[in-house]
């Protein structure tokens, strides 16, 4: 899974990313878009893991892996590109941690792309997840951290080609001179429209369950062998 998920935002962002010299992916866990980030820019990818397991494994691949932000080596510099793939909505004040990493890790011209569950459709309000985020408040919280964002998609990835599970953004540093408009959204609204994913995933569940839900390509090849 993780790998085609790695895959599909290689896809989505390398129009618009145009060069990486140096990457940065926080919750690295496989090292899965470590691999495919590096492939593609021919970039030195390194990754922040907390979990030992995930940490091990990537490790062995040959991947360069830190426990935490802290654990960065000192000289580790800025990074063209940080990576926040499903770690955001972990995060207890998601808009410090942003605003930190933009002031301490991100070069003046890089990029940061991140992606989370979408409150809207997927089944995002888990133990786990101290933040749930929509598209607006998602662009919101980028925007008080100090970034612009780009552009957000909301999509199925290869779960499923029908109900928006995720949402993927990309951002840049906002200049003084820059600023991006407060993004509005209604609490109200929010609820309605949570409440129509959450029929719309139950109904298409129960009636197209194979065509609403999808196993990764890789997957269905070692099935069919």
């Amino acid at each position: 899974m993780q790998e085609e998920r790695a895959k599909r935002t290689l896809e989505i962002i390398k129009k618009d990313v145009p060069r990486v010299d140096r990457h940065l992916d926080i919750g690295s866990s496989s090292g899965a878009l470590l691999g495919e980030i590096s492939e593609y820019f021919g970039c030195k990818s390194v990754g922040v893991e907390p979990g030992d397991g995930y940490r091990s494994f990537s490790t062995r691949q040959g991947y360069q892996i830190y426990p935490s932000l802290k654990a960065l080596p000192s000289d580790a510099g800025h990074f063209d590109l940080l990576s926040i793939m499903h770690v955001l909505e972990h995060f207890p004040d998601p808009v410090a941690s942003l605003w930190e990493l933009r002031e301490n890790h991100l070069s003046q011209n890089g990029f940061l792309l991140i992606e989370v569950p979408n409150l809207l459709e997927h089944e995002a309000l888990e133990i786990a997840h101290l933040i749930a985020f929509t598209p607006s408040t998602l662009k919101e919280t980028v925007r008080r951290a100090g970034f612009k964002p780009l552009w957000t998609k909301t999509h199925g990835s290869f779960r499923s080609p029908i109900i928006n599970l995720y949402i993927t953004l990309l951002a840049v540093p906002r200049n003084d001179s820059d600023e991006a408009p407060r993004v509005q959204s209604s609490s109200i609204g929010i609820r309605f429209r949570r409440s129509w994913g959450k029929l719309k995933r139950r109904l298409l569940t129960r009636f197209l369950p194979d065509w609403t839900w999808q196993s990764p390509p890789s997957l269905w090849e070692d099935y069919k062998d």
